[in-house]
């Protein structure tokens, strides 16, 4: 045994403390014999439907448009241009409510209490990101439950949809990942390589971001928030439905 001295403030105190061995042998994998239960979980929902592209174009491109001649003059700065509201729209309608619908049963999936409940959209917009656009990691608040993304163009080697850990604290104390290119538990984030088509959905609490375009083509998609409240004198059945108006404005008193 090797002896080290702890001092004191009247005395001298020596205490055995264990050799340390190392080894260079590759140590056996641990075999759990048990359950491993996995709680409080982040979903990514990936839905594959190109089939509503040509009219989400037609809206987004018309949006595009009228934004275009309001703000003619991009910022060089940040490559990006981002249109009012388009949830409006009724060439949008179709994914809209498709939208709605799968958001109401997500989170019923989840667990939560949608009873006498209808999700609606906070906001709907469109987002064009040039060549050196991105859009940085971020939630969004104001009460928003679902949070998602269709994608409309993306140009081969352009940008990449980026789902951050929402876990603060494991943040704070993560050790160093073995390999990041593959996604583990130790991993900060997540990122997916998205087609035309592709539409995306996340609770709202959950970080995201638009990774940089390296294309000299474009990245369109269209941004979306739901939020969820409570049905005035609910019919069956309770669905999850647009609300035209955009969210119902509360009285200013």
């Amino acid at each position: 045994m090797k002896k080290s001295k702890t001092s004191t403030k009247d005395s001298v105190i020596v205490q055995d403390t264990p050799e340390i061995v190392e080894s260079t042998a590759t140590p056996a994998p641990l075999e759990l014999n048990g359950n491993r239960f996995d709680y409080f979980t982040t979903s990514v929902y990936k839905i594959e439907i190109p089939s509503l592209l040509t009219d989400a174009r037609k809206c987004s491109n018309r949006a595009l448009t009228k934004f275009k001649k309001e703000n003619p003059k991009m910022d060089p700065i940040f490559p990006l241009y981002q249109t009012h509201d388009i949830s409006n729209d009724p060439d949008i309608a179709v994914l809209a409510q498709y939208i709605a619908d799968i958001s109401y049963d997500t989170l019923q999936g989840q667990g939560y209490d949608m009873r006498n409940k209808r999700v609606y959209f906070s906001s709907m917009w469109v987002q064009e990101h040039f060549q050196h656009s991105a859009h940085e990691e971020h939630i969004h608040g104001q009460g928003a439950q679902i949070v998602g993304f269709y994608f409309l163009d993306v140009p081969k080697d352009s940008s990449r949809l980026v789902f951050h850990d929402p876990r603060p604290s494991k943040k704070q104390i993560n050790l160093p990942e073995a390999n990041i290119t593959n996604a583990t538990y130790a991993s900060d984030a997540v990122n997916f390589v998205p087609n035309p088509g592709d539409l995306f959905i996340i609770n709202a609490w959950t970080p995201h971001s638009i990774g940089r375009n390296h294309s000299k083509s474009p990245v369109r998609l269209i941004h979306f928030t739901l939020n969820v409240d409570e049905m005035i004198n609910p019919t069956s059945p309770t669905a999850g439905t647009i609300n035209i108006d955009v969210g119902d404005q509360p009285e200013i008193i």
